[in-house]
């Protein structure tokens, strides 16, 4: 995996509330999955960033609202 990709594996089941793993998880699975989600959380930040400016750029509507 390069450093930077913040893309997580098909892994379980993730929803707004949590996550259920799958019913066989390697331990190697297991860290490379909880590496990934450490970095996708460190990015979540810049990537909604990156999403309201490309729609205010655009006029597709108040990014707020539509976060909501």
């Amino acid at each position: 995996m390069p450093d930077n990709d913040v893309t997580l594996p098909k892994q379980g089941e993730i929803t707004p509330v949590g996550w259920s793993p799958p019913g066989q998880m390697t331990q190697t699975d297991w860290l490379e999955f909880g590496r990934r989600l450490v970095k996708v959380n460190e990015a979540t930040q810049w990537v909604l960033g990156d999403w309201w400016a490309f729609g205010a750029e655009r006029d597709y509507g108040d990014g707020e609202a539509i976060a909501e």
